[in-house]
């Protein structure tokens, strides 16, 4: 559809600083509200195997994958997007997601306009806890 999709991808993150969000993980409000312990409990092992992935993918000695010029890839989107293009939290992804949740009112998926952090537990929006 388009001759060079990926540097129309680079340009629209230049220019808005929004990358789109690949997956979420969705808790019932109700199991948190039970167990205070549970939206940390899920969120420090995901983000520990993402800290075990970056340090994979940035291995000279044996590649994480077979794929040509990865290390030149990982180089690269590390200078346009920072050391942690998939940052988790409320603050990393607070553009993006009052962008999402814009777009979602605006096409009627949902009624009432939100901000970002009504979408987080509060338990994982205290920076000690984490």
């Amino acid at each position: 559809m388009f001759p060079d999709p990926w540097a129309l991808a680079r340009d629209f993150y230049r220019r808005t600083k929004i990358f789109p969000i690949m997956h979420t993980v969705v808790v019932r409000a109700e199991l948190v509200d039970r167990h205070r312990w549970l939206a940390q409990s899920l969120f420090k092992p995901f983000d520990a195997a993402k800290d075990l992935a970056y340090e994979a993918l940035g291995e000279e000695s044996a590649l994480a994958t077979s794929l040509p010029f990865q290390l030149e890839q990982a180089e690269q989107t590390a200078l346009l997007m920072g050391a942690d293009p998939w940052a988790y939290g409320l603050a990393a992804n607070h553009e993006t997601l009052a962008a999402f949740l814009d777009l979602a009112r605006a096409q009627g998926v949902i009624e009432t306009a939100l901000e970002p952090a009504a979408l987080f537990s509060a338990t994982t929006l205290d920076p000690y806890r984490i």
